[in-house]
């Protein structure tokens, strides 16, 4: 788990304990480590603050880990934050995921998509302070809402030119993360993290 520092003390620990029941070994870094990152069987960079984007080494990082078959999971946030935000979306640009645009979601309740809705079966989620986007890109989304806005996408293996080796996910809300909220939002990080 690759983190910053953030008002929600609450999110590193209700993450590693959903992962550490999915009988995964997690390590926390704040910042992304330095060197390869190969070793790392998954990603998750939590850091969603403006002063935490993605800076130019982080996306070469993160590019050479996705394209050696690492599995991130990056998290931005509302459109109050839109230089992390854009950070992410020049992350995906690199990696040939194509081109996607941040705006408002129609709605903050959204419809979870297959694979994400099982093995816990959901339909709804509910993000607390989403932002969206109308467009994918090379991806498909993991939840969108009634104006086919989602406010989280994946990129399978083979859908990132630059990278076709590996998978990215990228959820533009992390207050959902808190564990404060519903189990609709436990249950679908739960299906992220089980994700094959």
């Amino acid at each position: 788990i690759v983190t910053g520092s953030s008002p929600y003390s609450n999110v590193v620990p209700n993450l590693t304990s959903i992962m550490e029941a999915a009988a995964l070994t997690v390590t926390t870094s704040e910042g992304v480590p330095a060197g390869d990152l190969s070793a790392y069987g998954r990603i998750w960079d939590i850091r969603y603050e403006d002063a935490q984007a993605l800076t130019a080494d982080d996306i070469t990082s993160y590019t050479n880990y996705i394209a050696q078959g690492g599995t991130l999971v990056v998290i931005g946030e509302n459109t109050g934050f839109m230089t992390r935000n854009n950070s992410i979306v020049a992350l995906i640009s690199a990696l040939g995921g194509g081109t996607i645009t941040v705006t408002d979601p129609i709605s903050d309740t959204q419809t979870a998509q297959p694979p994400f809705n099982s093995p816990n079966v959901i339909t709804d989620v509910y993000f607390p302070s989403p932002a969206a986007t109308e467009d994918p890109g090379t991806g498909a989304f993991i939840t969108k809402d009634s104006g086919n806005r989602g406010a989280a996408i994946y990129y399978a293996r083979g859908t990132l030119s630059n990278a076709a080796a590996g998978r990215l996910m990228v959820v533009f809300d992390v207050n959902w993360m808190t564990g404060g909220y519903g189990p609709d939002v436990q249950d679908l990080i739960d299906n992220i993290i089980k994700l094959p």
